[in-house]
């Protein structure tokens, strides 16, 4: 469950059509985050590992103290930020789906189900796929005459089948990527930041799907580059 924060604020951004993303020790674990609302307002938010807030009694690991950091400290948030909020809420987002989602007329979906993307933390697409096929599979047992978790584990499978893979390799992309230090993500992003390998991640890029994206980098022109990037990560995806 990583803990998070969001605000609704002034906020100047130079291209409204985008998002900003910061990880590394502005939000360890995961990534801070601006999202535009129009051009002078944002979401400005941050979500931790599990753990990171408990190190301290006295709050200064806490999202609340990020997120305070993140708007008076960081120098390209601080010259953008105009001060204040609009609006203001915290809550956790879990990841690493659950080890059983059914049982005797229950089916879990969405975060209940903890079907939410490992990457990003969102959980739209993921959660609408597998309500579609609970409310499907809870239909027809419910006509049937049949809630049993027997006949409800169905969805379990069939969910599972769709998602779980994608799933899976963000968890360890999130898992690999929480653990480096900032200079280890600059080098990463650095190594990234060439014309061929930015077309393909603006043509294959799918936040839903990460995997397509993975394996179009391993097999390019620019695999021997991306391996000494990202050592053997890249080969325990597969």
């Amino acid at each position: 469950m990583l803990p998070g924060i969001q605000i609704e604020a002034p906020y100047a951004s130079e291209d409204s059509d985008f998002v900003e993303l910061f990880p590394g020790s502005s939000a360890p674990g995961f990534f801070a985050w601006t999202v535009p609302l129009d051009e002078k307002v944002s979401r400005i938010g941050l979500a931790l590992e599990p753990g990171i807030a408990c190190k301290s009694g006295n709050g200064e690991n806490s999202p609340l103290s990020y997120l305070e950091k993140l708007l008076h400290s960081n120098p390209h948030v601080k010259a953008r930020y105009a001060g204040g909020m609009t609006d203001f809420v915290v809550g956790g987002i879990p990841i690493g789906p659950q080890e059983k989602t059914f049982s005797d007329g229950v089916l879990l979906a969405g975060d209940a189900a903890g079907q939410t993307k490992p990457t990003s933390g969102g959980g739209i697409y993921t959660g609408a796929f597998a309500a579609k096929i609970a409310g499907k599979v809870a239909a027809e047992a419910a006509l049937g005459g049949d809630t049993s978790a027997r006949r409800l584990s169905e969805y379990d499978r069939l969910w599972r089948k769709g998602l779980a893979k994608e799933l899976d390799i963000g968890m360890k992309i999130h898992d690999y990527m929480g653990k480096l230090e900032d200079t280890q993500l600059n080098e990463l992003i650095g190594s990234l930041n060439t014309p061929s390998i930015l077309n393909m991640i603006t043509e294959y890029g799918d936040m839903d799907h990460p995997s397509v994206l993975m394996r179009k980098l391993m097999f390019s022109g620019n695999s021997l580059r991306l391996m000494k990037a990202f050592g053997t990560f890249l080969k325990t995806l597969f």
